[in-house]
């Protein structure tokens, strides 16, 4: 029996009664023969396999919004944050009476800063290092390598956000129904002290929507991952 080179040229000549090794050749998944010194079979199958590629097509779009739109966001959210905090605690400061709301407020906005400072370099960070492409050389091709990811690392990043989102959920409640409601009015807000915390509902709700698009954009990345190995399984 000649030696073979892959797992998969062992497969494929399983049940012949010879082996042609030497005239087959792998490309990726696949191993074909040729029949002719001139092909283009290298480009055809590089061309069907490309629906293979699936971390190529579905990572870097997935990174530019994370870069482009959620880290930027996180920044601006952050700012805000601070901004209505530092303006609340200058007029409620010279308060003689401390309404409870008060302390909910500045209580709730502080855990938030915590929370999204945590999301921000823990978690969104932490996924862009780790799916970030690394340059590969080929002889003289040179191509970006995306890593390869499970469906049990799409669930726990999947995780992380819809936690980090029910957490954003119950201070936007919070701040939306004190607004709407009438709950912050033993405050006293001034307008621009209102305005502050509607433009922090705002951009809390924008934030969170961007969340929740990475979780579908997520799940739709781990289905086809999850199609494709079945494909590679079968062949």
């Amino acid at each position: 029996m000649p030696p073979f080179h892959s797992a998969l040229q062992q497969r494929f000549c399983e049940g012949f009664s010879f082996y042609p090794i030497q005239s087959l050749q792998q490309h990726g998944h696949l191993i074909y023969k040729c029949y002719t010194p001139q092909h283009a079979m290298a480009r055809l199958l590089e061309r069907c396999c490309r629906p293979l590629h699936i971390n190529s097509q579905y990572a870097p779009p997935f990174l530019r919004k994370l870069q482009q739109k959620d880290i930027p966001a996180a920044g601006e959210l952050l700012g805000r944050l601070q901004a209505s905090r530092r303006l609340l605690e200058a007029h409620l400061g010279r308060l003689k009476r401390r309404p409870a709301v008060y302390k909910q407020l500045l209580d709730g906005m502080h855990i938030f800063k915590t929370l999204l400072e945590t999301y921000q370099q823990q978690a969104l960070q932490r996924i862009i290092s780790q799916l970030s492409a690394t340059p590969v050389r080929s002889g003289r091709r040179r191509y970006l390598h995306y890593p390869e990811v499970s469906p049990a690392q799409f669930k726990q990043v999947q995780t992380v956000i819809q936690e980090f989102v029910h957490s954003v959920n119950t201070l936007y409640i919070f701040l939306k129904n004190g607004i709407d409601k009438g709950k912050f009015a033993p405050l006293h807000l001034l307008p621009t002290e209102r305005e502050s915390l509607q433009l922090l509902v705002k951009t809390i709700g924008a934030f969170k929507a961007l969340q929740e698009k990475n979780i579908d954009l997520l799940e739709q990345w781990k289905l086809q991952t999850i199609y494709i190995n079945k494909l590679r399984t079968m062949n």
